[in-house]
């Protein structure tokens, strides 16, 4: 029991961390964030117009 506790609280510091390394980037590096997003969100697109003319339902 002791194991799975040290585990999670292990999970949740690292949870919070990260959360403050991001917030902290997009504070400073606001040019950086927004490039990675644009990509990000292109990437999500290009594979969403991949997929979608295989998903079920769609007839055109």
């Amino acid at each position: 029991m002791e194991a799975n506790t040290d585990r999670l609280w292990w999970t949740i510091g690292i949870i919070v961390i990260g959360g403050i390394l991001i917030t902290a980037s997009c504070k400073l590096f606001p040019e950086i964030m927004n490039s990675v997003a644009l990509f990000f969100k292109k990437t999500l697109e290009n594979g969403m117009n991949q997929l979608s003319p295989n998903l079920p339902g769609n007839n055109s």
